[in-house]
């Protein structure tokens, strides 16, 4: 235990130390600013029943210990002291007392001050930095995130910090922080230890499925016969497969646990004599196997449970009364409410029995690897037998839907508690997590999945979150709004109230869901203080007074707040408040608002420890861990630029620094954010991003009724050109007037850069990103065929990123320097990876296998795009793409194994290293037969087993003549030398033609021509009368634009509508056909006539071929096709 005592002649401290000492077996403790004589230093040893006692920097710090270890001290400087524990086990442990003499009280993040000043960010950098060079992480605590104040303002200034040898010894590393008593510094009581091993109960694993056995073996233990029907029956089958499984894992498959433990063994081992051999490179393996964390949990008031059977009957106690409903707090009357109301059709697609299809659609829908409930069976053994058990679990689930009694047991729960803040220690700091059986959550998908279709109409347009298409942040951005307007002048002035409400979501009373669903229309298979407790009493819900505050207005009198104190029992919050997780404040936005992110970034840093990661997992977690964590924030926020420039420096840190500290940063962070085609790292800038979520809340504002209606400049004759000019540039005006639309249709804002005309956030960052020139050999590098460390070390390699000796000494570094593999030059990129003797002659061999004549190059760049282009078919995941990479990875290895191991570097050797690569790849059977294409007769194709090719099945397809009294519309485009035609027939239920037409559209793209023809196709069908009309193309694009009602690319977006439109008029209908039943259609359209638009009225006016094509039609003359098996 360390305690900065401020004075330990107090008695009433030392009765609190000793009671703390003896209740927790503290064997070590530490006393900071003793402030009294060192002649007291033995009676305070008697005192507290320690065996030895000594005084260290300058009677700065006390040490107490006992004598079951052996312990020597080191006084470092004049504020440290070194403490080394030796056990009688022979492990040892080093610990360090820190007195800083100038009292430095400094913190890492803004969140661990409350009042006072603003702390200063540059010490907060400091410190975090300091921390961070040294190979130092927080310890986790427990108790009250502050340990010093002096009544107006509230520090953690006093912490324990530990390296990551000690972590991965001491897997459980605790420190708790107790009651301050006499001083201003709580005590710090560190635990450690190791997590004990209990049985584990039933888990299904995936790794079974691909057993051969494991089908045989599921079906047999399905097969005996259980007792009960539906549900029960279920249930109990259940358990029978549970036991029949955890035999079968042991004596057919193996025991997995026992495996994996086998297997970690052999690797560590291996890892230990790896670096042994390798000691120079100080490669050290991965041992990222932390335990779970268990606390020291307080219970209600102020009692301590440390016993297992304490915490479990406290955690029993807790939430047994947070889901009970209080009957006398939800026994008041509830009003009639005028709600949106359920029709009897909708109340009936709710409770109708589901369908094969539809449960076998939500089961696919899970993750295979998801966590399982109670019973040990996760989505990965649905899915694997559902053939086995469909039979029995569709029983279940219209068991379930006939309002059966569920057994005991199917909807058990395993209650997982994941802390809500640093520190937590008591039950209401945890929030519970159910892992529900997924049996019981299939039932609740296909519930939830009915009623989300009928949400937006029941519930208002105010409510935010958690409905498909909108967003939560427009809270955040009301609240902005709100405070911006607190200190307006008004006779009244402004107060806003900030609830909170008590375990909201656990706390909800069911017999106030059944009346809220009742005035829903479901079937059953005043002042703002009376308010709030009428609200309380009919939902059994509970504000929570201690998190629930009032925000008023700074001219505001002391009197009124008192009152408004008094009237809602909350407190007055200060500036800044959080809101959703958002800082807000009145005023301009300061840089110290949004410590609270960088903290979180930093805090990720400590966690993965950067020292133990590869290059390709530093790029992982860049690209989507830590790039993603500001995005919230910038949704509804823009923070000073400052907060960028941190994050940049924090991200870059993490990917150019190592386990021996910092070093050099060859870019900076607004560098790597491009994509990997224009030379960057695939990061996303997050001022880009920023101006992208600008441009997301400018669009979702500009959805208000628009300025003008296209109607106002639109005539009977088309675009009315003068009047666009009056209000557009000719450029735009150019553009609109080649734009086909229909003036009835409904005006639709329409995003032009997406694929479908709906705004993306992705599409706005495409848009407004800083870029570079596309470049093939960027792309070439990053083969998906290559690990990710590969990449980037030919990625440094071609930016000139390497430390190489010419390089170290252009920045200042003087040093002698000799190239590794000749002796003779000094040594530079271009030297060593391309002219230098073992290069050339690595290179020459390669170039030679697969037949590309070799020649001197000038630089890496230009030896790569000869590879890239040299493959057949141009594809940049062929095997040509992957060898200049991995040339390029085994030099720079042979490089360091010359510079740090003293191994000659030998040509012979890296050949050999690049074939055994080339052999495991190979085996790994990760190649198709493209990715081989022109290399099948090179030495190394006999090294790769080429994935299977996909067997195909031939089918006979026709075209299908529509029913009696119905008009079928077939239509088809083509595109050629950039000019786009269509063409199209139209048959009836006899197959004879009605009519067909061929028609020039100009240059549009594939889907567009289609659209058009198909427009072209009903706009005939409109002017001759005809209706019952099924219509068909090939383009599978098209028809999924035409049904899923989206707005559509620009300006197919206005072809999209009045292809809706004429569809409604005519009562058509389309479906996909595949291209060889729509024969006729593409004939048409890929005929090249003189005139641009051509109809035909009667069968003889048609070409020959089509003509034959509508005889083979009619008499349904099959046409072959290969579908994949």
């Amino acid at each position: 235990m360390v305690w900065n005592i401020r004075g330990a002649s107090n008695k009433e401290s030392l009765r609190h130390i000793r009671r703390t000492c003896r209740s927790n077996d503290i064997r070590l403790l530490i006393l900071l600013e003793p402030l009294a004589n060192v002649s007291h230093l033995e009676s305070v040893q008697l005192f507290l029943g320690f065996d030895f006692a000594r005084s260290f920097v300058h009677n700065k710090i006390w040490i107490f210990w006992c004598s079951d270890a052996r312990y020597s001290f080191v006084e470092a400087s004049d504020q440290l002291v070194h403490i080394h524990l030796s056990f009688p086990s022979g492990s040892s442990i080093i610990i360090s007392a820190v007195y800083a003499k100038w009292d430095y009280n400094v913190i890492s993040s803004a969140e661990e001050r409350i009042g006072g000043s603003a702390p200063n960010i540059r010490d907060l950098e400091e410190f975090n930095s300091a921390l961070n060079r040294s190979g130092l992480f927080p310890v986790q605590f427990d108790g009250s995130a502050y340990t010093w104040t002096n009544g107006r303002m509230w520090q953690r200034l006093d912490r324990a910090v530990v390296n990551s040898v000690w972590l991965s010894d001491i897997e459980m590393t605790r420190v708790a922080y107790l009651q301050r008593g006499w001083s201003d510094h709580c005590p710090l009581l560190v635990r450690g230890g190791s997590t004990a091993t209990r049985r584990s109960s039933f888990r299904f694993l995936n790794v079974w499925r691909g057993h051969s056995s494991f089908q045989q073996t599921v079906r047999s233990a399905w097969a005996q016969p259980v007792s009960g029907v539906g549900m029960q029956k279920f249930f109990n089958k259940l358990q029978v497969v549970k036991r029949v499984l955890s035999r079968w894992n042991v004596d057919v498959f193996g025991n997995v646990s026992q495996r994996v433990k086998v297997a970690a063994d052999n690797l560590l081992a291996k890892e230990i004599l790896y670096d042994q051999n390798r000691d120079t490179l100080s490669r050290t393996a991965v041992h990222e196997a932390r335990a779970i964390h268990s606390r020291e949990l307080a219970g209600n008031g102020d009692s301590w449970f440390d016993s297992v059977e304490d915490i479990k009957l406290s955690a029993s106690d807790f939430f047994s009364s947070l889901f009970t409903a209080d009957r006398a707090v939800c026994s008041g009357s509830r009003p009639s409410l005028d709600l949106p109301k359920l029709t009897q059709e909708e109340n009936d697609m709710l409770l109708k029995t589901p369908s094969v299809e539809e449960v076998y659609t939500v089961i696919c829908s899970f993750d295979p690897q998801s966590s399982a409930g109670p019973d040990g069976f996760g989505g990965g053994f649905y899915q694997s037998c559902w053939e086995c058990i469909r039979d029995d679990f569709m029983d279940a689930v219209k068991d379930f839907f006939a309002g059966a009694t569920m057994p005991r047991g199917f909807s058990s729960t395993t209650i997982t508690l994941l802390p809500k803040k640093e520190g937590a220690c008591e039950w209401k700091d945890f929030r519970p997590i159910s892992l529900s059986n997924v049996s019981s959550k299939i039932i609740s998908k296909i519930l939830s999945t009915r009623i989300n279709q009928l949400l937006p109409k029941l519930i208002l347009e105010f409510q935010t979150g958690f409905i498909p298409g909108r967003g939560i942040q427009d809270n955040v951005l009301l609240a902005q709004e709100l405070i911006m307007d607190l200190d307006k002048k008004l006779r009244h002035l402004n107060v806003i109230l900030k609830l909170d409400m008590e375990k909201a979501y656990d706390r909800v009373d069911w017999g106030f869901l059944l009346y809220m669903l009742r005035e829903f229309g479901f079937k059953e298979g005043v002042a703002v203080s009376s308010f709030l407790r009428e609200y309380q009493t009919l939902s059994g819900q509970k504000i929570n007074l201690s998190k629930s505050r009032f925000l008023c207005s700074s001219k505001l009198h002391s009197d009124v707040i008192n009152l408004i104190q008094q009237v809602t029992g909350f407190q007055g919050q200060s500036w800044p408040v959080k809101y959703l997780g958002v800082p807000l404040s009145l005023g301009r936005s300061k840089s110290v608002l949004f410590d609270g992110v960088i903290a979180s970034v930093r805090a990720k840093l400590h966690h993965w420890s950067s020292r133990f990661l590869s290059a390709g997992g530093k790029l992982i977690l860049l690209r989507h861990v830590l790039n993603s964590m500001p995005l919230y924030l910038l949704q509804v926020i823009k923070p000073p630029k400052g907060i960028f420039l941190r994050l940049g420096k924090l991200f870059n840190a993490f990917l150019w620094d190592g386990k021996d500290g910092r070093r050099i940063h060859w870019s900076s962070w607004e560098k790597l954010c491009f994509p990997v085609e224009e030379g960057g790292l695939g990061f996303r800038s997050l001022l880009d991003l920023e101006k992208a979520f600008a441009m997301k809340l400018c669009r979702q504002f500009a959805g208000v009724p628009p300025h003008f209606l296209v109607a106002e400049f639109y005539t009977s004759t088309g675009w009315n050109t003068e009047r666009l000019l009056q209000v557009l540039p000719r450029s735009v005006v150019n553009v609109i007037s080649q734009t086909l639309v229909d003036p009835t249709l409904k005006d639709e804002l329409v995003w032009a850069p997406s694929a479908d005309g709906t705004f993306t956030v992705s599409s706005a960052w495409d848009l407004v990103r800083q870029r570079r020139n596309l470049s093939l050999v960027w792309r070439g590098i990053w083969c998906p065929l290559l690990p990710l460390k590969m990449s980037y070390l030919v990625w440094r390699v071609l930016a000139d990123f390497l430390p190489l000796d010419d390089k170290l000494r252009s920045r200042g570094i003087s040093m002698v320097s000799k190239c590794d593999c000749c002796g003779n030059a000094m040594e530079s990129l271009n030297h060593f990876f391309l002219h230098g003797r073992l290069a050339s002659a690595v290179w020459q061999h390669f170039f030679l296998a697969c037949g590309i004549p070799w020649r001197s190059f000038s630089c890496v760049s230009s030896l790569l795009v000869v590879w890239f282009q040299s493959s057949g078919n141009g594809r940049l995941d062929h095997v040509r793409c992957v060898i200049p990479v991995v040339v390029l990875w085994f030099l720079w290895r042979s490089r360091n194994d010359a510079r740090f191991g003293n191994i000659p570097p030998v040509y012979s050797k890296v050949i050999f290293d690049i074939n055994g690569w080339l052999v495991a790849m190979g085996a790994a059977c990760m190649l198709n037969r493209f990715q081989l294409e022109g290399d099948t007769d090179t030495y190394f194709a006999r090294y790769f087993r080429i994935k299977p090719a996909k067997s195909l099945c031939p089918k006979a397809i026709s075209w299908m003549k529509p029913p009696r009294g119905s008009i079928k519309l077939n239509t088809d485009a083509s595109v050629s030398n950039g000019l786009s035609k269509g063409g199209g027939v139209i048959r009836d239920f006899e197959g004879k033609m009605l009519g067909a037409f061929y028609k020039e559209f100009g240059e549009y793209e594939v889907v567009h021509a289609e659209g058009l023809a198909l427009l072209t196709g009903l706009q005939w069908c409109v002017g001759t009368g005809l209706s019952d009309i099924l219509v068909e193309v090939d383009s599978l694009a098209l028809v999924r634009l035409v049904t899923s009602q989206s707005v559509g690319k620009w300006p197919l977006c206005s072809v999209l509508s009045q292809i809706r439109l004429l569809l409604c008029k005519v009562k058509g209908t389309i479906t996909h056909i595949y291209r060889e039943a729509n024969a006729v259609a593409d004939n048409l359209a890929a005929l090249s006539l003189e005139s641009p638009y051509v109809t035909f009225q009667s069968h003889q006016q048609l070409p020959s071929r089509a003509r034959s094509l509508i005889n083979l039609d009619a008499i349904g003359y099959p046409y072959i096709r290969n579908f994949n098996v």
